[in-house]
């Protein structure tokens, strides 16, 4: 339990270090929005490129390995930023920290149908993205105030925790052994297991992620015309991810939410309105108003994205769940594409088009994807039984 815990909250506090520094560094060197949105799309489309291959990865070697050189990547090429004196070389960093993250992340998730014997898959992913979001979350709001202090103290930090991040897999015991007796999921009945859920549940991480790739790197822009500095954009980033904490804890322990597609349409029309508050507020109350929405939003489509990966990882007359990594490297290959695309697109409409362009954009990238989803499951439902 401890290590579920203890490895993926260690390794998003470090990372949410970069995950403010670089905007706000590259801003410093004279970034516009359109070099801040590819500098965020760079590091996305490498992450979603390679998340299919390294999640088969997990399923055929050891994790823990694959989890520990990934730290070593991400160690050196945050070691690095403070180095650069222009732009171009952040392209090849952020590519680089990318790949770490890409071999990283699924094959800590790859493991969670090995952790424990017992109880159920919804408290094992519950207690993962409790993980994840309290590091991130509490990183990127320390790293506001410690960049604000020091430009380069956030990369040294990342890059000194990620190194000493292996030690944790020394310290505790194994997530997983492959060798050991077959570990299988316990069955958790739902009135609607359909596999439509986790199509439409994916559609719906790439569009939240859309808008959440352009918050995390194209509002720091935004932010330097509202005269907002470095810790108070780490307030606000940290505030939506503390925001999906909330959603992570309640969806630990409850399970009305598994396989209700009405309240994920409630979700996506309820992102729409935090977007809109970003898109044409000035005002911090609103901001973080805003953000909070975007968080508590996304919370719930990423909850349900990997629970359901893991769900239908077990193909029926299997003992045990023979394409984990492989369903967690898609769910987190569409996640990257929302990234990707996101400040891809984001940045060339808030550089010739609005500052606050993208947000708005983000709103109908959002409503095609409710369209997408809605058109899924009419045609799943009509079918005959």
């Amino acid at each position: 339990m401890i290590p579920l815990m203890a490895i993926p909250a260690a390794m998003s506090f470090f990372f949410a270090f970069i995950l403010l520094a670089v905007p706000v560094w590259a801003l410093s060197h004279g970034a516009t929005s359109l070099e801040l949105g590819y500098l965020g799309a760079i590091g996305s489309l490498v992450y979603f490129l390679c998340v299919p291959f390294t999640g088969r990865l997990s399923d055929r070697y050891n994790p823990r390995r694959i989890s520990t050189l990934a730290a070593f990547i991400f160690a050196g090429a945050a070691a690095l930023f403070p180095a650069t004196q222009t732009l171009r070389p952040l392209y090849f960093l952020v590519a680089l920290y990318s790949f770490a993250l890409a071999l990283f992340w699924p094959s800590l998730e790859s493991q969670l149908a090995h952790v424990l014997h017992t109880g159920k898959l919804s408290q094992r992913t519950g207690l993962y993205n409790i993980s994840w979001s309290t590091g991130i979350g509490l990183g990127t709001l320390s790293a506001g105030y410690i960049f604000d202090f020091s430009p380069v103290m956030p990369f040294y930090l990342a890059a000194a925790g990620a190194a000493l991040l292996p030690a944790l897999f020394l310290i505790f015991p194994p997530l997983s052994n492959h060798n050991d007796a077959p570990v299988s999921l316990p069955p958790e009945s739902h009135p609607h297991q359909h596999p439509v859920h986790l199509t439409i549940v994916r559609v719906t991480n790439l569009c939240f992620w859309f808008a959440l790739g352009i918050l995390r790197n194209l509002f720091p822009k935004l932010a330097l015309t509202l005269n907002l500095n470095a810790t108070w954009i780490g307030i606000l980033l940290a505030s939506m991810s503390l925001s999906m904490l909330l959603v992570f804890v309640l969806f630990t322990f409850t399970h009305f939410w598994h396989f209700r597609y009405r309240l994920l349409v409630f979700t996506q029309f309820f992102s729409l309105i935090g977007l809109a508050l970003i898109a044409v507020s000035s005002s911090i109350p609103l901001l973080l108003l805003g953000f909070i929405i975007a968080g508590l939003s996304s919370g719930h489509s990423y909850s349900a994205g990997l629970y359901y990966a893991l769900h239908f990882s077990k193909k029926p007359g299997e003992a045990e769940p023979s394409t984990v990594g492989h369903n967690t490297g898609i769910h987190e290959f569409f996640i990257g594409v929302g990234g990707f695309l996101g400040p891809l697109l984001g940045g060339p409409t808030a550089r010739y088009i609005h500052l606050r362009g993208p947000y708005v954009l983000s709103c109908g990238i959002i409503l095609i994807g409710m369209a997408v989803g809605w058109t899924l499951m009419k045609r799943a439902t009509s079918r005959p039984a």
